[in-house]
């Protein structure tokens, strides 16, 4: 599940935003290799950019958004009431402001059940 989280939250801001830099997948990289530490990854939670600045100004290693928490901070309720064009402007402004990874919580992934 980690790795499949890891390689979504990677293809949801490196393809559809086009913001593919030496950062990005740097960040992959190291997000990737945090999951087989020695000691448990623990992810600062963030839902906006002061957020995700505090979170990495302490020293996380690693965040991840909450959807429920970016819904609340633009207004919605829980429960993809949020577009996908917000949580990627949201998503995007985070990513550019800290330097570590960044899990993405999209909650279903904004697709169409089969």
């Amino acid at each position: 599940l980690a790795k499949i989280r890891v390689q979504f939250s990677v293809v949801c801001v490196v393809i559809i935003s086009g913001i593919c830099s030496k950062k990005v997948m740097s960040n992959y990289l190291k997000f990737k290799n945090l999951h087989y530490g020695d000691v448990p990854l623990v992810l600062g939670n963030v839902w906006d950019v002061p957020s995700a600045k505090l979170m990495d100004s302490l020293g996380y290693e690693a965040l991840g958004t909450s959807s429920a928490a970016i819904a609340a901070m633009l207004g919605y309720k829980d429960g993809e009431h949020l577009s996908f064009e917000e949580l990627l402007f949201v998503v995007e402004r985070i990513v550019k402001c800290v330097n570590v990874p960044l899990s993405v919580d999209m909650e279903s992934g904004y697709g169409k059940s089969a």
